[in-house]
Parts: structure tokens; C-alpha cells; sequence
């Protein structure tokens, strides 16, 4: 490039101070944009802490429900255990009572009265008694 006067010199400094200035905006521009870049990944970071964190917490709970359900299921099955045990007991106790009623049934009631007051008041006592 051939530089002929002063003003085409001046329009050529004014013009690489322009450049200058233009690379410095873009500079700052591009340093702007990778600070933001530098945001997004942090960010992006952050993220997936949290994703993680809640992946964990959701196998946690998982995990927890399984631990409740196989607890639930003991449960049930002790109880039927439980309802099976009674049932029997109920029926031997059904059995013994039967059994004793029979017997009663061989016993014979007996009255017996007493004042035991001046007034006219009497008590019975009434006694079993085997035939």
C-alpha cells in the first residue's frame, strides 16, 4: 500500500485505530462469551450434582418401599399365623368347655336357707352336687 498525502495517511490510522478498536470490542466480546461459557458449565455441573443427587434419593426411596413391602408381607403372613394359632387354641378351648359342660350336666343343685338378719331377709347358697 502506498501512502501519497497526509489525509490518506490520517484515513489510514484512523482506519487501523478502528481495526484496533473493532478486535479489542470482539476481544471483549469473545472473553464475554467465554465467560458465560464458564457460567454454563458450572451451571451444567450444578445440574448434574443435583440430577445425581436426586437419582440417589429416588433409589433410596426405592429401596426403602422394597424394605417396607417385604415388612408389610411378614407382617401379614405372622398374623395369619397368629389368626391360625387362636383358632386353634378357641378350639380346644371350645372342646374343654364342651366337655366340662357334660359334666356338669351330671351335677345336681341344692338349696340351703338361712336369715342371717333379725329382719326378713334370707339368703340361699346353692352347692353342686355330684349324682
Amino acid at each position: 500500500m502506498c501512502i501519497r498525502d497526509s489525509n490518506e495517511l490520517d484515513s489510514v490510522l484512523n482506519s487501523k485505530e478502528k481495526a484496533a478498536r473493532l478486535v479489542s470490542q470482539n476481544d471483549l466480546k469473545i472473553e464475554e462469551v467465554l465467560d458465560k461459557l464458564r457460567e454454563l458449565e458450572m451451571i451444567n455441573q450444578k445440574l448434574k450434582r443435583a440430577n445425581d443427587n436426586y437419582i440417589e434419593e429416588i433409589r433410596q426411596v426405592e429401596f426403602k418401599s422394597r424394605i417396607f413391602q417385604q415388612d408389610h408381607e411378614l407382617e401379614i403372613r405372622r398374623r395369619e399365623n397368629l389368626e391360625i394359632e387362636l383358632k386353634d387354641k378357641l378350639g380346644h378351648l371350645q372342646a374343654n368347655l364342651n366337655e366340662k359342660v357334660t359334666e356338669g350336666l351330671k351335677l345336681s343343685l341344692i338349696h340351703i336357707s338361712e336369715p342371717t338378719r333379725l329382719l326378713s331377709i334370707s339368703y340361699a347358697v346353692f352347692c353342686l352336687k355330684k349324682k
